[in-house]
């Protein structure tokens, strides 16, 4: 599962907070991270230093962060070889298809 960290950021803060993130992952385990107008939220391995990811931050936060982890994950149908999504061989063509009577 994942830990979601929503930081709020200072007023006029996002163009710094979009610096620091381009210079690479804020701390090991970093998955993924989002930047709106009031807040940078990172998506985080369970086992990531939260606490050093928060004291990183500290000069761009606005207050506290919340947290939150992950309940549950859907995961992605696998697509399998044997499922085609092109349009079946109409008749005439190299490879057989189907014929339907008029």
């Amino acid at each position: 599962m994942d830990l979601v960290i929503v930081l709020p950021l200072k007023p006029g803060a996002q163009d710094r907070a979009r610096a620091l993130l381009r210079r690479g992952p804020p701390v090991e385990g970093s998955i993924q991270a989002f930047v709106t107008e009031e807040e940078v939220v990172f998506v985080l391995e369970v086992n990531a230093d939260v606490e050093r990811l928060i004291e990183a931050w500290a000069e761009l936060s606005a207050g506290p962060p919340r947290l939150s982890e992950g309940v549950y994950t859907w995961p992605r149908p696998h697509a399998t070889d044997e499922v085609f999504f092109t349009a079946t061989p109409g008749p005439g063509d190299s490879d057989g298809g189907d014929v339907y009577e008029p």
